[in-house]
C-alpha cells in the first residue's frame, strides 16, 4: 500500500523546521548576550562579597569557620580561592569572580537538556533548555557570585546521571556522589536528598503495583554511602585541623531556626495531593514520573517546611520545574510568548541598561585605599572583601536572633576598640541596637565607607569622642584656625577618648573632625557642603585617582603601626 504526500508539504515543513532552529539560536544568544551583561550591571548581592571574604581568607591562610565566620559548606570557596590569588586584592575582582561562574551556568544549561532528552523529545529538551536560560529568577540568580551556582550544577549532575541509563551500580554510586559534592557545597543538599527519596519511593511504589517487582535494597545502601563520601571527607579535613566545633557550629548550629509558619504547613498536604494527582496524568513513564515528583516536592518542603527561605533556594528547583511543566501546554508559539516575556523581564528586572554594581564595587575601592593590609575593617557580611572584620560573626538576621535571646555576646563597640578601627559600613538596620548608636556617633559617612570623625555643631566649644586615634579638622572652604584642647592646631593631632576643647566654636556645621588619614587622602564627611549624593551614601568632591600608598603611610603614622600588628594577630579572632 502506497501513500500519496502533498509535494507541497515538504518544503512548508522544512521551512517551519528552518525557522524554528533559527529562533532556537537566537534566543540562546540572546541568554547569551543577557548573562554576560548581568556581570557588569545587576545590582551585588550582600552574599557576593561574604563568599569572596571567606575565599580571601582561604588565599592568606585563614581557616573558615575557626578564622574567620562562615555559614556555608566550604566547597565553593576552596574551588575559587586559587582564582582570587591570581586577580589580586582589587575593586573589580568580584566581576572577575562574576565571569569566572559563567561556564557554570553554561554547565547548568547542557545538563538541563541531557536530563530533559532523557525524559522526552528532543524538540521538548531543546525548547526546556532556553525557557530556563532566559527564566528571569534564574538568569539573574545564577549571575551573583555564590555557592548555590556550584551546588545547582552538582544537583543536576547527580539528576542527570540517574536518568539518563540503566540504574547499574556503578550509575547509582556516581550519582550518590555528585550529590555528595552538592552537599560539600551547601548544607541545603539535605532537602534535596529528601527529594530524591521520596521521588524514587514513589517510582518503586507505582513499579510494585504494575507487578514489576521491588527494586534492589542494595541500591540504596550504595547511593547513600557514594553520598556520605564528599561530605565526610570535607568534615574529616576540618577535625584534622583541629576546627571541627567551629566548623559544627557554621554549617549547622548557626543555620538551625525553630521558626514555621502555620499556614504554610497547613498546605503542605494539599501540596503534596497536588503533585499526586498531576503526577500520575503527566508522567506516563518511571522517569518521568521520578523526575516530576523530585522536582517538586522538592519545591513544596522548602517552601512550607523550610524555615528561611531566600531566592538562590529556588536555584536548583527551576531547571527541573521547567521539563517536566512545559509539556503540559507545549506548542510552538506559546513557547516563543514566553521566551519574548522573559527576555522583557530579565531587562526590566535586572535593569540592565544601567550599571548597578557601583555602590558594591565603591565599598571595596574606598576600603582600599583607606586602610593597608592587616588593618580591620567593621562591616556586616565581608562587603569591603580584603581586610579582617573585627566582629567575628556576621551581621545577618540569624545572627542578630542569637544577639538578642544571648547566645551570641554583642561584642562589637569593645572589638572595634581593641582593634583600633577606623572604617566602617555605611549605617544600617542590621546593626545591633547599641553598636549602631555608638557607630553613629563616632563615625561619619565619606563615601560608600565610614570613617573616625563627627560633625561639629555650630557654637560647640566642648566635643566627646570614644575611638581614640589621629584626628585632623577639616572645612567646607577653609582651613580651621584655632586651639583644640588649649594648644594651637597646626595640624592633625592624637585624641584620646573623652571630652576635649575646640576654640573658637564652629559658627555652623562647617567642620567637621576627621580621621587624619581620610583628610590627607581629600575625604570629606557628608554632612559638610561640596559633597555629591551617591546613591545611599556620598561621595567627595575631587580627583582621587591619584590616590597613592604613600599617602596613606604619611598619615596616621603611630596609629598604623599598632593597628596593623593587633589586626595581622587577631584575624578575625
Amino acid at each position: 500500500m502506497s501513500i500519496a504526500i502533498d509535494a507541497r508539504v515538504l518544503p512548508r515543513w522544512r521551512t517551519l523546521l528552518l525557522e524554528e532552529r533559527l529562533v532556537l539560536a537566537m534566543a540562546m544568544f540572546a541568554a547569551a548576550l543577557l548573562r554576560t551583561m548581568a556581570v557588569f550591571h545587576y545590582r551585588i548581592d550582600s552574599d557576593e562579597p561574604q563568599h569572596l571574604h571567606v575565599i580571601w581568607g582561604w588565599t592568606h591562610g585563614l581557616l573558615q569557620y575557626r578564622d574567620l565566620f562562615d555559614n556555608h559548606m566550604p566547597l565553593f570557596q576552596i574551588f575559587y580561592a586559587p582564582l582570587l590569588r591570581m586577580v589580586g586584592e582589587r575593586a573589580d575582582a568580584l566581576i572577575a569572580m562574576r565571569l569566572a561562574v559563567l561556564p557554570l551556568y553554561a554547565l547548568m544549561l547542557v545538563l538541563t537538556y541531557h536530563i530533559a532528552l532523557a525524559c522526552y523529545p528532543r524538540r521538548i529538551a531543546f525548547w526546556s533548555t532556553v525557557v530556563t536560560a532566559l527564566f528571569p529568577l534564574f538568569l539573574l540568580g545564577t549571575t551573583e557570585f555564590r555557592t548555590d551556582d556550584l551546588w545547582t550544577v552538582l544537583w543536576l549532575a547527580s539528576i542527570a546521571i540517574l536518568v539518563r541509563g540503566t540504574l547499574t551500580s556503578a550509575r547509582v554510586a556516581a550519582g550518590g556522589f555528585a550529590l555528595g559534592m552538592a552537599a560539600a557545597a551547601s548544607a541545603k543538599t539535605t532537602l534535596l536528598l529528601l527529594a530524591i527519596c521520596v521521588g524514587a519511593g514513589v517510582v518503586a511504589r507505582v513499579s510494585r503495583a504494575g507487578g514489576r517487582g521491588r527494586p534492589p535494597l542494595h541500591i540504596v545502601g550504595i547511593f547513600l554511602a557514594a553520598f556520605a563520601i564528599p561530605p565526610a571527607a570535607i568534615a574529616i579535613y576540618f577535625a584534622a585541623r583541629g576546627a571541627w566545633q567551629p566548623f559544627l557550629y557554621g554549617v549547622i548550629t548557626h543555620n538551625i531556626v525553630q521558626h514555621f509558619r502555620m499556614p504554610r504547613l497547613i498546605l503542605f498536604p494539599g501540596l503534596l495531593l497536588l503533585i499526586a494527582i498531576l503526577g500520575r496524568r503527566v508522567a506516563d513513564s518511571p522517569r518521568r514520573l521520578f523526575l516530576f515528583v523530585t522536582a517538586h516536592f522538592y519545591a513544596a518542603a522548602l517552601y512550607c517546611l523550610w524555615p528561611l527561605v531566600e531566592h538562590e533556594h529556588w536555584l536548583p528547583y527551576f531547571p527541573l520545574a521547567v521539563i517536566t511543566l512545559l509539556p503540559m501546554f507545549f506548542t510552538y508559539r506559546r513557547v516563543m510568548a514566553i521566551v519574548a516575556v522573559e527576555i522583557v523581564l530579565v531587562i526590566v528586572a535586572g535593569t540592565l541598561w544601567s550599571d548597578n554594581t557601583r555602590e558594591g564595587l565603591a565599598i571595596v575601592e574606598q576600603t582600599l585605599q583607606l586602610t593597608i593590609p592587616g588593618e580591620s575593617v567593621m562591616d556586616l557580611k565581608g562587603e569591603t572583601v580584603f581586610r579582617p572584620r573585627a566582629f567575628f560573626y556576621v551581621l545577618e538576621p540569624l545572627t542578630k536572633h542569637r544577639i538578642r535571646s544571648g547566645r551570641i555576646g554583642d561584642t562589637i563597640v569593645s572589638d572595634i576598640l581593641r582593634a583600633r578601627t577606623m572604617v566602617v559600613a555605611e549605617d544600617h538596620y542590621n546593626f545591633p541596637r547599641l553598636a549602631r548608636k555608638f557607630l553613629r556617633r563616632n563615625f561619619v559617612s565619606v563615601g560608600a565607607v565610614r570613617v573616625a570623625g563627627r560633625i561639629l555643631r555650630a557654637g560647640e566649644s566642648q566635643f566627646r569622642i570614644d575611638v581614640p586615634a589621629e584626628y585632623a579638622i577639616v572645612g567646607e572652604k577653609n582651613p580651621f584656625a584655632g586651639d583644640i584642647d588649649g594648644q594651637p592646631y597646626d595640624g592633625p593631632k592624637y585624641l584620646a577618648a573623652g571630652t576635649h576643647t575646640i576654640d573658637p566654636p564652629p559658627p555652623d556645621r562647617s567642620y567637621a573632625l576627621l580621621w587624619s588619614r581620610a583628610a590627607a587622602l581629600g575625604f570629606k564627611p557628608s554632612g559638610l557642603a561640596n559633597v555629591v549624593r551617591f546613591k545611599r551614601g556620598f561621595y567627595a568632591q575631587g580627583d582621587h585617582s591619584d590616590w597613592r600608598h604613600s599617602a596613606v603611610c604619611d598619615a596616621g603614622r603611630s596609629h598604623r603601626k599598632t593597628d596593623s600588628q593587633d589586626a595581622c594577630s587577631q584575624s578575625n579572632r
